[in-house]
């Protein structure tokens, strides 16, 4: 999984970013924006399921796998922690009824897939 993840973050680009927070991506934070599309296709690959919560007053997307919390871009937050004790389960069919999240996710999807050879 660990591979996975390194290689799903080398995919993050402006690009990609929630536009939102396209004024705050910088390739040194490259996680800034991406936690919706980033939970999806991690989903997507393993299975488990997606949450959201709340940081700073804004939404953020991680998941939760095995009984864990694999949360990606928890860094895009720097040291703030993030409590992963008040969530929301989110359905990821209904997340891409969201154009922006859908064309985004698609984006990252088919960048993700050259990487690995497909």
């Amino acid at each position: 999984m660990e591979n996975i993840i390194s290689d799903i973050k080398k995919c993050f680009s402006i690009e990609t970013c929630y536009h939102g927070d396209r004024e705050k991506w910088t390739p040194d934070n490259p996680t800034t924006g991406h936690c919706a599309i980033a939970s999806l296709l991690l989903q997507s690959i393993y299975g488990g399921t997606v949450c959201k919560t709340t940081v700073n007053r804004h939404t953020h997307y991680f998941n939760y796998f095995e009984d864990k919390v694999i949360d990606i871009t928890a860094e895009q937050f720097g040291n703030v922690k993030i409590n992963y004790d008040k969530y929301i389960i989110c359905n990821p069919k209904n997340m891409l009824k969201n154009k922006d999240v859908k064309e985004r996710y698609n984006k990252l999807l088919e960048t993700f897939q050259t990487t690995q050879g497909g």
